[in-house]
């Protein structure tokens, strides 16, 4: 804890401009795949343990989590230029210099090829 009573260790503007190195591109890789057998494991035990009512989403999940991970893969990419997992190790994705977008975010274009590959050609 810093002298002025909070945590600013994150804040550093070292740790922004910095390239990513190996174990943060493996974690992140490593993040991203680890998210479908959560997601799959929770959808079993809430279809086990209501199936009267929920028993329906387990015949689904496949198709169910598609849609979620698209919706979270968009929201990330439109937000904070970087899908969930490259957000979560503070990683961004950028335009190459010789496109044809001024803006430091993604356009269109980018965003849609970033989802595409995310989420259906992961």
């Amino acid at each position: 804890m810093s002298g002025d009573g909070g945590f600013t260790a994150h804040l550093n503007p070292w740790l922004e401009q910095r390239e990513p190195n190996w174990f943060e591109l493996l974690a992140q890789h490593s993040l991203g795949a680890a998210l479908r057998p959560g997601f799959d494991h929770a959808v079993k035990v809430v279809a086990q343990r209501y199936p009267e009512r929920w028993g329906f989403l387990w015949r689904f999940h496949t198709e169910l989590y598609a849609v979620v991970d698209c919706l979270l893969q968009q929201h990330y990419l439109q937000r904070f230029s970087a899908s969930f997992a490259e957000n979560f190790y503070n990683m961004k994705r950028e335009p190459v210099t010789g496109s044809k977008c001024c803006d430091p975010s993604l356009c269109s274009k980018h965003l849609n090829t970033s989802l595409l590959f995310l989420v259906f050609f992961p």
